[in-house]
């Protein structure tokens, strides 16, 4: 048992780019045998096909970042001008990536209270993708590329009117029908009903919606915002990142690693509850794996949002 509880420790507190790397392949592995054992599940209503494809893309993202966190080479005449380079500021932007995408799924598919509100975000979300891809129209060059941009225009249009149909927003007030209104024009669809008020979220409003506590998060996003722009910081810092004695790469690595496990930990925990069938997948786990796995998700949301009882059963 003592060494089961040192293994939890070492992977849960990621001390180093090593022990880093084994807890990012228990969130890869635990991921897959997901979508191994469960992919083919009956679906309870249709927008759950979408769903499960965030699980996949998911997986996607971690296992590219697991391959650079092995770093890359530069090759040239067969001489080696850079040797397994990892560069954290290409990290920063794929967990940024992922954190958005979490948090699309909690406020899309976890956060509504009922299916009116589900269907209402949720066509708010078909509506902001295809407006934006409406602004390819001039680019489109095949018959085939223009019937699907006017298919979609036709769903655009036809989601407009049931989101007005919907019984949660006749309830609205004129104001709150105006805010769904805006965020159709302004093709977003960010919001949470607070009872029959509707409510706009940013980015980094979210974690505060999926019930994080204390202020981790609070620069958290902008923080990852700095690296995936050109910013004057992270071009500066780039100049003594790779310091030969300091290692500044590594450490920051390293860091930007465990808010990424914080964020997929949250994201598993959001998935079984909305897909309870697949716990029995997680369940059969190493036990080791299933508590590192809930262990950032626990401690940053509480034991009201733990996956399951393993992190009663090792204390840490």
């Amino acid at each position: 048992m003592d060494k089961l509880i040192e293994e939890c420790k070492r992977l849960s507190l990621c001390s180093s780019l090593e022990d880093s790397q084994e807890t990012l392949d228990v969130f890869i592995d635990c991921i897959y045998q997901l979508i191994l054992n469960h992919h083919k599940d009956k679906l309870n209503n249709p927008t759950e096909e979408e769903a499960k494809l965030v699980l996949q893309m998911i997986f996607s993202k971690l296992c590219h970042i697991r391959k650079l966190i092995d770093g890359v080479d530069y090759v040239k005449n067969g001489k080696f001008y850079l040797k397994k380079l990892v560069d954290p500021t290409i990290i920063a932007c794929l967990i940024r990536n992922l954190y958005e995408t979490v948090c699309a799924f909690h406020v899309i598919f976890i956060s509504p209270k009922n299916n009116d509100e589900h269907i209402i975000i949720y066509k708010l979300w078909v509506i902001a993708g295809q407006s934006f891809r409406q602004r390819f129209a001039s680019n489109v060059q095949s018959s085939t590329s223009q019937s699907k941009l006017d298919e979609e225009l036709k769903q655009i249009q036809q989601f407009k009117i049931d989101i007005e149909n919907n019984n949660k927003y006749k309830l609205l007030n004129p104001a709150d029908k105006d805010k769904i209104q805006i965020k159709i024009k302004s093709k977003d669809y960010k919001i949470w009903f607070d009872g029959n008020e509707v409510k706009f979220l940013d980015w980094k409003d979210i974690p505060e919606l999926m019930s994080c506590k204390g202020s981790y998060f609070e620069n958290m996003y902008t923080y990852f915002s700095l690296y995936s722009h050109p910013s004057f910081v992270s071009v500066y810092q780039f100049a003594d990142l790779f310091d030969k004695d300091n290692k500044d790469f590594l450490m920051m690595t390293t860091f930007n690693l465990k808010f990424a496990f914080i964020i997929t930990s949250i994201f598993l925990a959001d998935y079984l509850k909305l897909f309870p069938t697949n716990l029995s997948a997680f369940e059969k786990m190493d036990i080791r794996d299933q508590f590192v796995i809930n262990f950032f998700n626990k401690n940053i949301r509480g034991d009201a949002f733990s996956i399951n009882d393993v992190n009663k059963r090792i204390v840490i």
